[in-house]
């Protein structure tokens, strides 16, 4: 099936669902649930306001609107980066 097309909309609320790569259930440890967490109030103070968010077993839900200035990708990618070289530190892994 054809992906739907992405409408990037300046000062709206998205509802972004991320997933860790295969759903391991990396965020069971408290530690890897807390990097998430420090993630979004890193961003939380120059890039997005954060209106809620959940840390699942495998995956995270955040409604977020961006500042002026920037697209909900370059958020997305500042969290996911930010994350994922965290947490493969954590546990001794690259990529």
């Amino acid at each position: 099936m054809a992906r739907l097309h992405r409408f990037l909309l300046d000062n709206q609320c998205y509802h972004v669902i991320t997933t860790t790569r295969d759903r391991a259930p990396l965020f069971r440890d408290a530690a890897s649930a807390r990097v998430v967490m420090d993630a979004l109030q890193f961003v939380r103070r120059e890039r997005v306001y954060v209106l809620a968010y959940v840390v699942m077993l495998e995956h995270m839900h955040a409604l977020v609107v961006p500042k002026a200035g920037l697209t909900i990708s370059q958020v997305m990618q500042t969290i996911k980066g930010y994350t994922a070289r965290a947490i493969n530190a954590r546990n001794g892994k690259r990529g």
